[in-house]
């Protein structure tokens, strides 16, 4: 009881109240979200073939399964890698037809490269989302969506960042992406 009482009287209370900071949030994403332009994206999946989508970490799984629900309302399917041996066996059998989404919060994991360089190797086209700063996954894509990960005041032992940028803008890009598809029926 003395341990939670101290981590408790330990932590500050956040400079900003919940409804200014989400307020702020929701502002701040959906400002960054609506200067994405998700032309050139929208024209790699609708020639795709095959779309695999690989994630770095528990959120960004997240991220990659929103993905799949989304985009098959477009008929879109898009292939989860939930495992180390998958992706072995597709990168074994990938084309320069298909298209592989890359999901990373600092686009500098050493799995997440590892796999991007063997993907830019063999020319297969990658999309990624990464947080908006330079890195690695971000230089060996072909198209790239950026998010800013935004602080709020949560009274953790941690700084806590929204993700929800990365839910929006997948968001976003299928508003986007059903309307390109309704443009080439036309």
């Amino acid at each position: 009881m003395m341990l939670k009482m101290e981590i408790s009287q330990a932590r500050e209370k956040p400079s900003m109240d919940i409804a200014e900071a989400t307020v702020n949030l929701c502002k701040n994403v959906g400002e960054e979200i609506a200067k994405q332009d998700f032309t050139r994206l929208n024209k790699l999946l609708h020639n795709a073939k095959r779309i695999f989508v690989y994630a770095s970490g528990h959120v960004q799984k997240n991220v990659a399964s929103e993905i799949s629900r989304l985009f098959v309302n477009c008929n879109v399917l898009v292939y989860e890698i939930k495992g180390p041996d998958e992706i072995g066996i597709i990168l074994k059998n990938i084309t320069e037809n298909d298209l592989f989404i890359i999901i990373s919060l600092s686009g500098e994991s050493k799995k997440v490269v590892d796999v991007a360089q063997k993907l830019y190797l063999q020319k297969i086209p990658i999309i990624s989302l990464t947080k908006l700063k330079s890195n690695t996954l971000a230089t060996l894509s072909t198209e790239n969506i950026y998010v800013t990960p935004i602080d709020l005041p949560a009274t953790v032992d941690f700084e806590y960042k929204s993700m929800l940028g990365f839910f929006l803008a997948v968001e976003m890009w299928f508003v986007s992406y059903s309307q390109y598809c309704a443009e080439q029926i036309e």
